[in-house]
């Protein structure tokens, strides 16, 4: 099993510890899919401030608008990663489970196996780590983040998309070792 395709897919509102999980534990072999990295890059070339919360209007339209366009730029690198069979990485809110599952199922039509973590946290966790952090957003974007998530864990919507056996919910990033997880799967499959 351990020359399987894997995409591995982190899901977990803003603030829970979705980028310090991979930050410290992916493997050097996936490709990562970091829309948040390359929005940055792109906030900061135009001289835009990462802290969300003190745009003018001018500085939120640009801010909504690049945040589109890195979007629509970063999602078309999957089908090329999948057709050179490397495993792939995701960090995702989980707040649209719709196209979460279209991903997924592009995955496997690949020939991939998709696993799902799950990180959480509670909101007012997430709220102090994104007051930490260099971009910023406003507290509604990661309480309506934080809501959703929940709402969908609760309901089974991850579960179903990734099957019960290839889904994982990590109580606390900081505890949990998603290489030694990723070891487990790839040497067991299960």
């Amino acid at each position: 099993m351990s020359d399987a395709k894997i995409s591995l897919w982190v899901l977990g509102p803003v603030g829970s510890g979705k980028t310090t999980l991979l930050q410290r534990y992916l493997p050097p072999d996936f490709r990562l899919l970091d829309q948040d990295a390359q929005l940055e890059q792109e906030l900061l070339a135009r001289h835009i401030p990462l802290d969300t919360r003190t745009h003018d209007p001018v500085e939120a339209e640009t801010f909504r608008a690049l945040r589109r366009e890195v979007s629509d730029r970063v999602w078309t690198q999957p089908p090329g990663w999948r057709l050179l069979g490397v495993p792939l990485a995701f960090e995702v809110s989980g707040d649209k489970p719709h196209l979460l599952q279209i991903e997924v199922e592009l995955d496997r039509a690949a020939g991939y196996r998709s696993l799902g973590v799950a990180v959480r946290c509670p909101l007012e966790t997430c709220l102090r780590r994104n007051g930490q952090r260099c971009r910023v957003l406003p507290d509604d974007v990661v309480e309506s983040t934080w809501l959703a998530f929940e709402k969908y864990l609760a309901t089974g919507a991850y579960t179903a998309i990734f099957g019960p056996s290839a889904f994982h919910i990590a109580a606390d990033a900081s505890e949990f070792d998603l290489a030694q997880w990723l070891n487990h799967f790839r040497a067991t499959g299960s």
